[in-house]
């Protein structure tokens, strides 16, 4: 849905735009918060059933759990991050949440994640960042017309033609804009 007229943008009240500055696209963000309390649950369990039929919860099993722990807060943390950011505004000169948030297109860098292989994949999580910072990610269906118009939308500001590609590369921290 790419729209070149503000007038129609349903834009919160704390958002203000540049004088020159316009509305590209706009994306909502889906989080995953659920996904972190079923892991928590699951962890939770196992550690529970293993105590309760005395199994010797010793020094790796201590590890263990808290290694899954610090993961289980990175995931929450940005899953509670996405959730209060819940849209994104892509204009020719930042990027906007919906709480107001406002990134200057230079300072973001971005990650993409895919759900598994190319014959069962059907979701694909980019996460942006401001710098080093984290700020907000996007899961969605790679086939979705949100999605390929984020995407276009995307490539059209930053002429980074990896956004091209059928898979952008995992993992890997990448600048939205290439200097």
């Amino acid at each position: 849905m790419q729209r070149d007229d503000n007038e129609f943008m349903d834009l919160p009240e704390n958002i203000k735009l540049d004088e020159d500055e316009y509305i590209l696209c706009e994306f909502k963000l889906v989080n995953t918060i659920h996904k972190e309390a079923g892991t928590f649950l699951c962890i939770l369990l196992l550690f529970l059933y293993a105590n309760s039929k005395n199994f010797g919860i010793g020094v790796f099993w201590l590890v263990m759990l808290i290694c899954c722990m610090v993961l289980f807060f990175i995931f929450l943390f940005q899953s509670i991050k996405t959730k209060k950011a819940k849209k994104l505004y892509v204009t020719n000169k930042h990027f906007i949440t919906h709480d107001g948030y406002r990134t200057d297109i230079g300072n973001i860098y971005f990650r993409y994640f895919d759900s598994g292989y190319s014959w069962v994949s059907f979701k694909v999580e980019l996460c942006f960042y401001e710098n080093k910072k984290f700020l907000f990610y996007c899961i969605t269906d790679e086939k979705s017309n949100e999605y390929m118009n984020l995407i276009k939308t995307i490539h059209d500001i930053s002429k980074n033609d990896r956004f091209l590609q059928k898979h952008l590369g995992y993992y890997v921290k990448q600048k939205l804009i290439k200097q």
